[in-house]
């Protein structure tokens, strides 16, 4: 279906779709994460808490992704969608009538159970970008939901100002839960279906011919996967980098809102840029450039001195946001060009899986390490991005050369 004319206002209008809806939602959900560890460690949780309350969370979320796959490649992508979308915005209703951490541990569970509907989000997107323009159809997606977050850290700080931080952020929560299910309205209402062909599964249903993926997938992508375990492992360790700044390098909450401000609109600023030299550069180059400012990035934040670091984390940050937005940007598309259509939701859903089970283990590594000193699991997440940057150099390149050569148009 890549590239044929009579789909393109399918494919433009699911572009459009997910990009608007990801607007609505990520104002007030990405407010709630700014000071979300903090808000946990006021509730009594622990550090170690705070990162199995991740993880578990993921575990939940990986395993329903497996069912999600099958959905997604069985009936379609749209409704699932849309149906778990609104599930989603409950969660942050029930959230705000949460009062203790054990509680908020419960809902965190539930909300992992909406992973169910992360492979048909996959599917829909990958199934909607040209292959010629995968890299530029990524960057439009998530341009305008970048540009709606810059002001997410503002609003959390004045929530927090004004209402303290546990009643901020239960008022973040209501928000949350409103523009959530506006989202999944307009993902009901606008979204177009990208499976046209659906039918019953002739196999048994705790099958969903997941093994005929799994083979293609360590067949055909090992190198991938390898990345893929490494860099989801290395953002699991650094998990805790919020209470880090905040607690451990003694950041000012103001400062702290500032820094996450300035990372958001650096992001935006390379959102297009980053997509045209995937397309044009290629996926394998743009991940290794991404590497390196990650290694860079990640060295300054780890020895950064305690009350004197908003400098040094400014810096880590803004390059971040150039190591992330060309990455995240090439990471997707290279992912995208590896599957093939009909097997998408659940190639997807297994990939999936392996992404959570690396930045589970990562983040309770992470939880530990920074129980026993909070430097270490930023040390150990630099010496990882070395071993992410040697085999992203080794990676093979998945850009068709008919693409490269006319320069991606």
């Amino acid at each position: 279906m890549e590239g044929s004319s009579e789909l393109d206002g399918v494919i433009w209008r699911n572009i459009l779709g997910m990009a608007i809806s990801f607007a609505i939602i990520v104002p007030f959900t990405q407010a709630l994460s700014i000071y979300w560890q903090v808000f946990l460690l006021e509730l009594d949780a622990t550090p170690l808490i705070i990162s199995l309350m991740y993880g578990v969370s993921s575990i939940v979320s990986a395993i329903s992704m497996i069912y999600g796959g099958y959905l997604a490649d069985r009936h379609g992508r749209k409704k699932l969608i849309a149906v778990f979308t609104f599930f989603t915005s409950l969660t942050f209703l029930a959230m705000y009538y949460a009062t203790t951490w054990q509680e908020i541990f419960i809902i965190y569970i539930l909300q992992g159970l909406m992973g169910i509907y992360s492979p048909a989000v996959d599917a829909i997107i990958a199934d909607s970008a040209p292959v010629q323009k995968r890299g530029k159809a990524y960057s439009i997606i998530f341009l305008i939901p970048r540009i709606m977050a810059v002001g997410a850290p503002y609003i959390a700080l004045m929530f927090v100002v004004r209402y303290g931080l546990v009643h901020g952020m239960r008022r973040l929560m209501i928000l949350a839960f409103i523009t959530c299910a506006l989202a999944a309205l307009i993902r009901a209402g606008f979204l177009r279906e990208t499976l046209k062909e659906r039918k019953a599964p002739r196999y048994s249903p705790a099958q969903y011919k997941y093994r005929e993926v799994l083979n293609y997938v360590v067949k055909n992508i090992g190198g991938f996967l390898v990345f893929l375990v490494i860099l989801m492992f290395t953002l699991g360790l650094i998990y805790l980098e919020q209470l880090y700044v905040l607690v451990y390098l003694r950041v000012d909450y103001e400062a702290w809102a500032y820094i996450i401000i300035m990372y958001m609109m650096i992001t935006i600023a390379l959102t297009i840029p980053s997509g045209m030299i995937v397309d044009r550069v290629g996926r394998r180059a743009s991940l290794g450039a991404s590497m390196v400012l990650a290694v860079i990035s990640q060295a300054i934040l780890a020895f950064a001195p305690i009350g004197g670091a908003k400098l040094h984390v400014a810096v880590s940050f803004i390059l971040f946001a150039f190591a992330n937005s060309l990455g995240f940007t090439a990471y997707l598309t290279m992912m995208a060009d590896l599957l093939p259509h009909e097997q998408r939701g659940r190639a997807y859903a297994v990939l999936r899986i392996l992404e959570s089970a690396a930045g589970i283990l990562g983040a309770i590594a992470g939880g530990l390490l920074y129980m026993l000193y909070p430097r270490l699991p930023f040390i150990a997440a630099t010496i990882l991005s070395i071993l992410g940057l040697i085999v992203s150099i080794m990676l093979g390149e998945t850009l068709p050369k008919r693409v490269s050569n006319h320069g991606g148009e």
